[in-house]
């Protein structure tokens, strides 16, 4: 095992191979991940089953089932499977992400936590599986370190969201089960604080001071955020995608996007794997 950090503070790449992975016994894999928000697997290749890329996962936490993807958000009343997941009838689900069966297919994703809404799968980790990559290796991913930008923040330019609170709603049902949260977060596995930035999707609206502020409003103090915490030392992690890269994360640290896929010509297109998992 080769183990290298990308940053001094967050960020591990770590060379191994599958077998020697699992059957380690001796890292604490979760605490780990904790530790260092991020850590990106070479030396596995692509050709994981979905049992064995699920197994991966729980080397981290409790994977998700089937029920877990079927459970409601706090407040709702309905259920709504992922729809990429590839077999809704077996015992270890995994996400197969491709051009053609999800909403943001291969335009370019923008600055997004992935956050499920309310409820106690709302901040899970994650595991992404490059299986069968694009063209030129597009499609680059980009983490966004909120925790070790904010720390970095100056008193002045922190001030600015003193009295900010923020809004969200259900992304698939804008506008429904909208619930107030303050503006910083707490990581609860490691105390680290955060601005609980995310994509508009799941932002109804800021308010300063509690007044209600406009869309426009909220998107500018978050973009300027955005520029600042970007242009910290050590905040911005570009992943090229190798055919066999797993790159893991506590989803609570962060915002990632990704640019835009070319994948006209790959055999299938472009193929991301991905499992999510709680912290146990």
């Amino acid at each position: 095992m080769h183990v290298k950090n990308i940053f001094p503070t967050w960020g591990t790449t770590i060379e191994i191979g599958f077998k020697e992975f699992i059957e380690d016994n001796q890292t604490s894999w979760a605490d780990l991940l904790l530790e260092r928000n991020l850590i990106v697997f070479k030396g596995f290749g692509p050709g994981l089953s979905d049992p064995e890329f699920f197994n991966f996962g729980a080397k981290f936490g409790k994977v998700w089932t089937i029920d877990d993807y079927r459970a409601p958000v706090v407040g709702e009343t309905t259920t709504m499977m992922d729809l990429t997941v590839n077999d809704t009838a077996t015992d270890t689900p995994v996400s197969h992400f491709t051009s053609n069966n999800n909403n943001f297919r291969d335009g370019v994703v923008g600055y997004h936590a992935d956050m499920v809404h309310i409820g106690k799968n709302s901040y899970p980790g994650r595991a992404l599986y490059m299986t069968r990559n694009a063209i030129n290796n597009t499609g680059v991913t980009s983490w966004l370190n909120l925790e070790y930008g904010w720390e970095q923040c100056t008193e002045q330019e922190k001030s600015v969201y003193d009295n900010i609170e923020i809004a969200n709603h259900n992304m698939f049902m804008a506008n429904q089960f909208v619930e107030l949260f303050p503006f910083l977060k707490t990581n609860p596995k490691t105390g680290k604080v955060s601005p609980r930035l995310n994509s508009m999707a799941w932002v109804n609206h800021m308010r300063n001071s509690g007044t209600v502020l406009t869309e426009e409003q909220t998107k500018k103090l978050s973009y300027d955020l955005i520029e600042i915490l970007e242009k910290k030392p050590n905040t911005l992690y570009e992943h090229h995608w190798d055919e066999g890269d797993i790159v893991v994360y506590d989803n609570w640290f962060n915002l990632h996007k990704r640019s835009k896929v070319e994948d006209t010509g790959v055999p299938g297109g472009r193929l991301l794997r991905r499992v999510s998992f709680n912290f146990e």
